[in-house]
C-alpha cells in the first residue's frame, strides 16, 4: 500500500512538474506576442499616427565609413542615400518599383533586379510585416522559443500572401524584434540575409533601434548606427521618384 501511494504521489508531481514547465509556453499564442510587440513599440495608436521617418547615421560596410539618410512615408515609400568617397549612392521604393543608384557602376539609376526588389519592398513596409498582418494576407505562427547570441526569444514565422517568408525573433523579456532573417534567390543560389537590431530608444513615443547590422550568410555586410531620428516631417512624394540620368538624387532636396 504504501509503494502504491509513493508511486501515486510522485506521478502526481511529475504531473505538476510538467504543467508547470508547460505553461508558460503554452501561454504564448503567436497573437498575444504580436501585441506584446506592438505595445513595447509604443502602442498601436502611436504607431498609426506616424507618417513620416527621417533617420540620420553612419554605415560601415567593407571597411568603408559612409554617411546615411533614410526617408520613410507611410504606407510604404522609402528612400536610403548614402555618401562613400564624395559619391551618392541611393537605394529606394517609390510604392511601386525598387530602384538604386550606384555611381561606381555608371551614372544611371537602374531598377533592382527580382529578389533584391521585393527584399526592398518587404522592407518598405512602413508599421513593419507584423502590424496588421492578418489585413496583410500574412500568416504568423509560433515556432518556439529560441536564443539570439544568448538572449531567450520567441521565433515567429510571417508568411506573406505573395508566398515571402520572414522570421522574426522577438526578446523573451522586452518583446522587441531582436532579429529578422530572409531567404532570398541571387544567381540561382539561396542567400540567407539576417538583419540584427540593438541600441532601442524612445522618439517621440515610439520604440526604435538604433544600430542595425546586415548579415549575408553568416558575414558581416553592413553596420548602422543611427544618430538622429525626426518623425512626422513633411516628405513629398516625389523624392522616392527614381530620377533621370545625371540628374540629382531627389533626397537631396529634402534636408
Amino acid at each position: 500500500m504504501r509503494q502504491s501511494q509513493r508511486a501515486r504521489g510522485i506521478a502526481i508531481a511529475m504531473t505538476l512538474l510538467a504543467a508547470g514547465v508547460a505553461a508558460p509556453v503554452s501561454a504564448q499564442t503567436a497573437d498575444e506576442l504580436v501585441a506584446k510587440n506592438i505595445e513595447a513599440r509604443g502602442g498601436l495608436d502611436k504607431l498609426k499616427a506616424v507618417t513620416t521617418i527621417k533617420m540620420t547615421g553612419k554605415m560601415v560596410s567593407q571597411g568603408q565609413q559612409m554617411q546615411m539618410i533614410s526617408w520613410m512615408k507611410r504606407p510604404n515609400l522609402a528612400l536610403r542615400e548614402m555618401t562613400v568617397q564624395g559619391q551618392k549612392m541611393a537605394q529606394a521604393f517609390d510604392g511601386q518599383k525598387a530602384w538604386m543608384l550606384n555611381p561606381f557602376m555608371g551614372s544611371t539609376p537602374l531598377e533592382m533586379p527580382g529578389p533584391q526588389s521585393d527584399l526592398m519592398k518587404d522592407n518598405s513596409d512602413f508599421d513593419g510585416p507584423l502590424v496588421d498582418y492578418q489585413a496583410k494576407g500574412s500568416k504568423v505562427e509560433l515556432v518556439g522559443p529560441d536564443t539570439v547570441d544568448g538572449t531567450k526569444a520567441y521565433r515567429l514565422k510571417v508568411t506573406q500572401k505573395n508566398g515571402r517568408v520572414t522570421d522574426i525573433y522577438l526578446d523573451a523579456a522586452t518583446d522587441l524584434e531582436l532579429k529578422l532573417v530572409n531567404e532570398v534567390s541571387q544567381d540561382g543560389r539561396k542567400i540567407k540575409v539576417e538583419t540584427l537590431l540593438s541600441n532601442y530608444k524612445p522618439v517621440s513615443g515610439i520604440v526604435m533601434p538604433h544600430t542595425i547590422k546586415t548579415l549575408v550568410n553568416g558575414q558581416l555586410q553592413a553596420e548602422v548606427t543611427i544618430d538622429s531620428i525626426e518623425i512626422g516631417i513633411p516628405i513629398d512624394d516625389s523624392i522616392f521618384k527614381m530620377p533621370r540620368k545625371g540628374a540629382a538624387l531627389p533626397g537631396q532636396t529634402e534636408r
